[in-house]
């Protein structure tokens, strides 16, 4: 494990090792819904750096920053974090 470096970010890497921490299952955001407030004009958008944008302006009604997250419609998977260490 100690010679894994930053070139290996985003990579499937294989690792013998104890697990000693684990964390709950985390939801984590992959797209979001947003539904406009003024006319219900629907619309999907992915997360750039684990960041939701909102739409500013609404494709249908040209209205600005009318939108609302609509979390139960959204699309979510499933994350968890795990501490790791060398076998002895």
């Amino acid at each position: 494990m100690k010679h894994l470096g930053p070139n290996y970010i985003g990579k499937l890497v294989n690792i013998k090792g104890i697990i000693i921490r684990s964390s709950d299952i985390l939801p984590e955001m992959k797209s979001a819904f947003f539904i406009c407030s003024v006319c219900r004009h629907s619309v999907f958008m992915n997360l750039e750096n684990a960041k939701v944008k909102e739409p500013n302006l609404c494709d249908v009604c040209q209205t600005r920053n009318s939108f609302e997250i609509e979390h139960n419609l959204s699309v979510f998977t499933d994350k968890q974090y795990i501490k790791l260490q060398e076998l002895p």
